[in-house]
């Protein structure tokens, strides 16, 4: 053949290297290729004219019927796993299927590819040829080159594009379009990475010379330069020749695989952090193949920890009644409701089939389609063992029922008693570790928003710039995320400290308003407040109450209406003080408002872009709880919302001002310290990532000065003895001291002239410097 002849379908048709089957909608066999003859052991013409039907294994039949009918009803294609009766015996391949419309005045036919090992030829007895009415047009068949779901092309010797279909355009270039006649070497340089074009240029060269075909897995077709998500594809790479081993072009098959990729990619971050539960986990494609099994589940499956699961299916690791339900009743479920539930079976590492609870999951795309599914099997067999003990109990105990009526209430009582201390000990455990969580986060937290601030010192670019500013806010937003979470854990173990005290609310609610002020005019939100004449003063922790206000403020700006209102009033109550925030808003709905006030539950979040935890309001609700009061909503019948807090009156011992004593040290503002000069500074922080902060923010503002440093207090009280210095900078939350034993200690010392000494708070939101009290 020349090498610029191009070769017509029936050539491409007959070299593809994997099975291909096309039928019409009944499924009569109009055509099939040399490679699916040789599959199945039989002649061309003994295929002609049958049924795919009559390939089926009979005992699966029914259901493949069944898969094949529910989702070709939905959409015009089918992948899966189906068991074939091949040579007198069952064999598992997998087959992907796509309907094919012809022009109008022909019918549509369904185009199948398997993907399955080869077997040797075994050539059927001859067969009268089918009928002329399932004979393959020339027509057909190329529909069908054009139409298949891969890509599909031809190379001449001087690796020259000869015939190449959609798909193959496609998948190398993104846009489509004929891409014949061009140079092959051309099209890789100008869409793939150029490591990627040399290699497969070289394979293609050595295919041509050797004869002996190639595959390429996840090789990359699109430059890391394009504005689009990179693509990687399968290759397969085989040389055409004649009858007499003279060759005279290559066949390329290329599948795009970036969402296989992609999905193993997002695996690989589920399974750091399933792989030590003690479930078995798995995730699924939607035809049951497994795509990841966790550690315990390998365990199970006497699977080895390094080997692949992709050539497993989900029966295959059950027992055939449990696939079973899955497959009539599980699958099905899943995929048009999300999820189901069930009990089902496992097999064990020693064979044995494991009773477990399963929860099958579906997940869907962007584009509602279903992705993948996940499926947790937890092992009931203690359970189980437990229900028939139960089962044995409750019979005893009807025999015995008048008779011991009394135990069966004492132990009902001891099983209560013993279920809510087993939940109290879940809460404190659950309440200790967002605790220790929270510490642990904020301060490299506080270390971040602290260096990027050193960072600013640094005259940055314009770019740069940006850049710290992103770090900034997000770690601005992290760390009020943190804050959030640990106070809501402090508020349900009855924990959080409050320092309670008479507050005048109409002052208190004006400088909240004035804060939120700007916020508003940025919204386009008008916020007013309505003082009153009276003074109301209520019982409060001032800095837990603004908390509260701000928050209802902040919902009422973000949810508003643009052009939109907020109202703030004050009035008396029978019980107390009542201050309400009113919004010109949407609303919330009567069967939401349950939800309301629980933690990370955001009401209307799958219709908004505004960003949020869901804990805002939770947390408001057990600040007020804790401080005495209530807190509701009222939705007015002019719309919108009205967020109440009613507070307890201030007893008149609380109205009187209390006095505190000047702490006798020369404890100053950090702005003040700021314009001082020294030549010694001490910094006692005990957490090493602040202490390195400081100690560069110090070097820079006073280059001078010498920077003495203790991670402990006893060790900074030896210093301060030892060397004297002028400034003293203090971490209020010293793992070995209190702040008031050390000055007690500093002052003990009678180190001369006193030195200025500034408090370094604990969760300031940022490690600047800021002074916690003036008097001690």
């Amino acid at each position: 053949m020349d090498s610029r002849q191009e070769p017509d379908s029936f050539s491409l048709w007959e070299n593809v290297p994997f099975p291909l089957w096309v039928g019409t909608a009944s499924g009569i066999c109009l055509a099939a290729n040399t490679a699916l003859c040789k599959w199945l052991g039989v002649t061309k013409e003994s295929v002609l004219g049958q049924n795919w039907i009559t390939f089926l294994d009979p005992l699966t039949r029914d259901s493949v019927l069944s898969r094949f009918r529910t989702e070709t009803s939905k959409r015009f294609k089918f992948s899966g796993k189906l068991r074939l009766r091949v040579r007198g015996r069952d064999r598992l391949v997998q087959a992907s299927a796509r309907r094919q419309d012809n022009p109008p005045t022909g019918p549509s036919h369904w185009m199948v590819s398997i993907t399955t090992a080869r077997e040797p030829e075994r050539v059927a007895p001859p067969r009268p040829p089918a009928p002329e009415h399932t004979q393959l047009t020339h027509e057909t068949l190329r529909l069908c080159f054009e139409h298949a779901p891969v890509g599909i092309g031809f190379l001449d010797l001087n690796l020259q594009c000869v015939r190449c279909n959609p798909a193959f355009a496609q998948i190398l270039t993104t846009r489509g379009g004929k891409i014949d006649g061009t140079a092959f070497s051309t099209i890789l340089s100008e869409n793939t990475p150029e490591e990627a074009a040399v290699e497969i240029i070289r394979v293609c060269k050595e295919t041509l010379i050797s004869g002996v075909p190639h595959a390429l897995h996840g090789w990359p077709v699109q430059r890391a330069s394009s504005p689009n998500p990179i693509r990687v594809a399968d290759w397969e790479i085989r040389r055409i020749q004649t009858t007499t081993d003279v060759p005279f072009g290559l066949l390329l098959t290329i599948i795009d695989v970036t969402q296989q990729k992609l999905a193993q990619e997002k695996l690989r971050l589920l399974a750091s952090v399933l792989e030590s539960t003690p479930d078995f986990v798995a995730v699924l494609s939607p035809a049951g193949d497994v795509l990841y099994l966790n550690k315990s589940a390998k365990e199970a499956a006497r699977v080895d920890s390094d080997a692949s699961v992709h050539a497993l299916h989900i029966s295959q690791l059950q027992p055939e009644w449990a696939f079973r339900l899955l497959e009539e009743e599980g699958f099905p479920t899943a995929l048009s409701e999300g999820d189901w539930q069930g009990e089902t079976a496992f097999f064990s590492a020693v064979g044995n089939s494991v009773p477990v609870s399963q929860i099958l999951c579906a997940h869907r795309n962007a584009d509602g389609e279903v992705e993948f599914l996940s499926t947790i099997l937890r092992d009931i067999t203690d359970a189980l063992e437990g229900r028939e003990q139960l089962a044995a109990a409750h019979k005893r105990f009807e025999a015995a029922i008048e008779t011991k009526s009394a135990e069966l209430a004492a132990a009902t009582t001891l099983i209560r008693d013993q279920s809510r201390q087993q939940t109290e000990i879940a809460n404190i455990a659950k309440n200790t570790f967002l605790s220790r969580i929270s510490h642990e986060l904020r301060t490299p937290l506080n270390a971040i928003l602290g260096f990027t601030q050193l960072l600013k010192l640094e005259s940055p670019n314009n770019s740069q710039l940006e850049s710290i500013k992103h770090i900034t806010r997000a770690g601005r937003h992290l760390l009020s995320l943190i804050n959030e979470v640990l106070d809501i854990a402090q508020v349900e173990s009855g924990r959080i400290p409050l320092n309670l005290e008479a507050l005048e609310l109409n002052q208190f609610l004006r400088n909240c308003v004035e804060m939120m002020r700007p916020i508003a005019a940025s919204s386009s939100v008008d916020l007013q407040f309505i003082a009153r004449e009276k003074a109301f003063y209520a019982r409060g922790d001032r800095l837990r109450l603004k908390q509260v206000v701000l928050n209802f403020l902040s919902n009422a700006i973000k949810y508003n209406n643009e052009g939109g209102g907020v109202l703030v009033s004050l009035r008396g109550t029978p019980f107390g003080v009542r201050f309400e925030v009113r919004d010109t808003g949407p609303g919330i709905p009567e069967e939401k408002r349950n939800l309301l006030f629980r933690p990370f539950e955001r009401l209307g979040e799958e219709s908004s872009e505004i960003e949020g935890t869901g804990i805002g309001l939770a947390l408001s609700k057990g600040l007020v709880d804790a401080m005495g009061g209530s807190i509701g909503l009222e939705n007015p019948d002019g719309g919108g919302c009205v967020f109440w807090v009613e507070l307890p009156l201030a007893s008149s011992e609380e109205l009187q001002p209390s006095r505190v004593e000047p702490l006798s040290l020369n404890l100053v503002p950090a702005h003040a310290a700021a314009t001082s000069d020294y030549t010694k500074i001490l910094v006692i922080e005990s957490h090493d990532f602040d202490l390195r902060l400081l100690e560069k923010l110090l070097q820079r503002k006073y280059p001078e000065s010498e920077i003495l440093i203790a991670m402990q207090g006893d060790l900074g009280l030896e210093l301060a003895k030892e060397h004297r210095p002028e400034l003293i900078l203090l971490d209020a939350d010293l793992p070995d001291i209190t702040p008031s034993r050390f000055l007690a200690r500093l002052r003990s010392t009678a180190v001369q002239p006193p030195p200025q000494i500034i408090l370094l708070g604990s969760g300031l939101g940022t490690p600047e410097f800021r002074v916690l009290s003036e008097e001690y």
